[in-house]
């Protein structure tokens, strides 16, 4: 007979895998250096990445005008994002540890680093852009593990010798 701890992993793991086509989304932060994390537990559907356009609109003699503007920065955020102290303990997790992340992402804040987000899904890459995070929240719940609640912002430069922006 199984064990209630088990029961639990089997039933966790069910939840996990509902709704996914056996393919498993990575999300990575990366430094420019190489260092890198990966969260072990992707979400159920990935984020919404917001992509402004700064369009503008006036008011003219003959009526409103529309003005096309330029792209404005993109955005994520990630709501309750479960990151486990010891991903040994799911059997569907895999990547490092909750402790490491929130460490990696709170020392190179605190460095001004900025990151890059990759999110992959099989052979597809849903995102890979250079970030700033916004906020950056946590806790642990009564399993010891971590929870994520965080926003990143498109982190772009401008380059004076060209006159473009960088990314």
């Amino acid at each position: 007979m199984a064990s209630l701890s088990e029961l639990l992993n089997l039933y966790r793991t069910y939840l996990s895998y509902q709704g996914k086509k056996n393919v498993r989304a990575e999300i990575t932060l990366l430094l420019e250096g190489g260092d890198s994390v990966t969260f072990p537990c992707p979400p159920d559907k990935l984020p919404t990445i917001t992509s402004p356009q700064n369009n503008d609109t006036f008011n003219s003699v003959i009526g409103d005008v529309s003005i096309m503007g330029l792209l404005g920065l993109r955005t994520v955020e990630f709501e309750d994002f479960l990151l486990p102290s010891n991903p040994d303990n799911y059997s569907w997790a895999k990547g490092d540890n909750g402790s490491d992340i929130i460490n990696f992402i709170n020392e190179n804040r605190q460095k001004g680093q900025p990151f890059r987000l990759i999110i992959t899904k099989g052979d597809n890459t849903y995102l890979n852009m250079n970030v700033l995070v916004d906020t950056f929240d946590y806790y642990l719940d009564n399993q010891i593990d971590y929870h994520m609640n965080a926003s990143f912002t498109e982190y772009r430069t401008y380059n004076s010798q060209t006159g473009g922006l960088e990314t």
